[in-house]
């Protein structure tokens, strides 16, 4: 098995497809080209198309059982999409995005965070909504559209994409080459990175930083004894090392979210990415959290 760029294992190619044989052309004249190649490179190929959307979830869950064997798939989607979900040609049913993720969670657990995921379905890119932090990410990097995607598009750069892939074994440099900015891309590391800058900017610097210090002291006031005067200075002090985020805190969050992978950064980098940060509450359109969550 080989590593492909930051740390994701690949060595099958698990291709779903689901569309008339009007269209199916396209599909056609890539795998003309990939499937060969693939054999070269002693990737694993499968190609799969579904009969209905249950067949399709009892796909994903069958992957699962493959991946607890050592299965560490990139899994490209191959059907028309909608904003709803993925369609399903034979029944013309809809699996949602919601249901889609919820597979690919447990399938890239069992993976231990090495499933990738290019959707050239129109509106893959939708599948990112159902994605929390507080949950194990559900691909180690997905690429897909928020709008339509064209054949033209697919047909030029397809072939490209995977071997680059697979000659230079690095799936972000290729996506970089050859998808963006046509499809966007969910990588979990940045995606954890971009989080937790985020959540640092709004709860530690600015108004929501200097809130929390005070209802900290405040806290802290009243649990002091009758006539017991407060040393605000220390307590300030305290209080503001308190609000300061840690390495624990990344770490905790990176287990569950990265499934165990390594973080490539530590809670210093974050710091200083939320330092550039703009107050994300500053402009009124959001409603600020409240200070006492935090004490």
């Amino acid at each position: 098995m080989t590593t492909y760029g930051s740390e994701v294992q690949i060595n099958m190619v698990v291709w779903i497809t689901s569309l008339n044989e009007s269209e199916y052309g396209t599909t056609r004249y890539l795998l003309e080209d990939l499937e060969p190649y693939f054999k070269s490179k002693n990737v694993g190929f499968l190609e799969f198309q579904p009969k209905s959307t249950d067949d399709l979830m009892m796909f994903f869950d069958v992957l699962a059982e493959k991946a607890e064997e050592g299965l560490r798939p990139i899994i490209h989607i191959d059907t028309h999409g909608s904003p709803d979900g993925l369609i399903v040609e034979p029944t013309g049913e809809t699996a949602s995005w919601e249901e889609i993720v919820e597979k690919f969670r447990i399938l890239n657990t069992a993976a231990k965070n090495n499933v990738c995921m290019i959707s050239m379905a129109c509106f893959g890119f939708n599948q990112i909504t159902p994605v929390k932090i507080m949950s194990p990410t559900p691909f180690y990097l997905m690429a897909g559209s928020t709008e339509e995607v064209y054949v033209r598009f697919i047909r030029e750069v397809t072939v490209d994409f995977y071997k680059h892939v697979f000659d230079e074994r690095d799936i972000v440099s290729a996506y970089e080459t050859y998808l963006s900015p046509q499809l966007r891309v969910l990588h979990c590391e940045k995606v954890l990175f971009t989080a937790m800058a985020g959540y640092v900017r709004a709860g530690t610097y600015g108004a929501l930083g200097r809130q929390r210090v005070e209802d900290l002291i405040t806290a802290a006031i009243s649990t002091l004894p009758e006539g017991v005067e407060p040393d605000l200075k220390q307590m300030r002090k305290i209080a503001k090392e308190g609000i300061k985020p840690k390495q624990e805190l990344l770490d905790r969050m990176a287990a569950t979210f990265l499934i165990g992978k390594p973080v490539p950064y530590n809670i210093d980098a974050i710091i200083e990415q939320a330092k550039k940060m703009p107050d994300p509450y500053a402009d009124g359109k959001r409603t600020r959290p409240s200070p006492l969550n935090h004490v």
